[in-house]
């Protein structure tokens, strides 16, 4: 397809789910939208959860956008390690201490091995192996399931290819900002010469009575202060609202105290420098009682929930960094 007409397809998808529709003349914004493109690599996806069709140029140049973002991935990160985080199974594996869950790949497990898993975990996770933005995620519980039933279940989730996992019992704290989901950081490494630096923070947490917390997928997201773990912003979420309390639960996000932050700073700085040629890592972080646990990690992580929240840009950060490589 031609170029031209993959961005324009991009856009009217993008331009379709945003309620800025509304408001937006379509073909100014089209024109607006190339201009972006060109004049700050933005992509479709860019233009509308950066908000940049409600933005002055000046504060578009400080957002990272696709093209910058694309050049910094390939230029710190070896794309050859890039199987050990696209396949849940590899990650697990490659940083076993700090799962701190029990799991099982269907693809290598007998049915035996399955209804063993079940009758000490009647309800898990189950996800596709290589899936990302919480797609395919869900909550399954086996209770009361004769085995028949449950034989279906083992063949129509190995058929899937999926992987499931031991729920995560998440920090009270956590809970009570919003105990239907495992609410989880996103967090964003970068290694500069055996240095680690973060390069953004955020709180994710579900949110309407659904157990998965992806921006993505309807949840909410706040801007992390990395330094004390401390959310130093108003919630937002993909329809750009802005919320300084949970809607459901009434905790305040602004001040909220991410638990065992010290702990999480901690385990960063072991598992950023465990894969060599692996300089960016966007972490997917829970915290249990007694410490964090990593979810998973992201090789090419949205940055997007990095810099929406508190619509602040992380490109000088990440200009300065290239700039160091040089």
């Amino acid at each position: 397809m031609n170029p031209i007409a993959v961005q324009y397809n991009s856009f009217m998808e993008n331009y379709s789910k945003t309620k800025a529709c509304a408001k937006l003349k379509l073909i100014p914004s089209v024109i607006d939208y190339l201009w972006c493109s060109v004049k700050y690599g933005s992509s479709a996806s860019d233009y509308f959860e950066l908000e940049f069709y409600d933005k002055s140029g000046k504060s578009r140049s400080t957002f990272l956008t696709y093209r910058l973002k694309m050049k910094f991935f390939h230029r710190v990160n070896d794309y050859s390690k890039k199987a050990l985080f696209d396949d849940k199974t590899k990650f697990f594996e490659t940083f076993p201490e700090y799962i701190h869950r029990e799991w099982l790949k269907l693809a290598d497990a007998s049915f035996d091995r399955f209804n063993a898993f079940v009758q000490k975990h009647s309800s898990f996770i189950a996800k596709p192996i290589a899936a990302s933005g919480g797609k395919g995620v869900r909550l399954v519980s086996t209770s009361a399931m004769k085995e028949d039933k449950l034989r279906e279940l083992y063949e129509a989730l190995t058929a899937e290819g999926a992987i499931i996992e031991e729920i995560i019992e998440q920090h009270h704290m956590m809970a009570k900002l919003y105990p239907y989901s495992a609410n989880t950081m996103r967090i964003a490494t970068a290694v500069v010469k055996g240095e680690m630096r973060i390069l953004g923070a955020a709180l994710r947490c579900g949110s309407g009575g659904g157990s998965i917390d992806n921006y993505s997928a309807g949840g909410l997201a706040a801007k992390i202060d990395p330094e004390t773990g401390i959310v130093i912003s108003d919630a937002t979420n993909s329809k750009h609202e802005r919320l300084y309390k949970h809607p459901d639960t009434g905790v305040f996000f602004h001040g909220f105290q991410i638990p065992h932050w010290e702990k999480v700073l901690k385990m960063l700085e072991d598992v950023t420098h465990r894969v060599p040629g692996v300089g960016y890592t966007g972490w997917d972080v829970v915290i249990r009682e007694d410490g964090p646990a990593l979810i998973e990690g992201n090789f090419e992580g949205m940055i997007h929930v990095l810099q929406q929240p508190a619509n602040q840009g992380i490109k000088a950060a990440v200009e300065q960094i290239l700039k160091e490589l040089k």
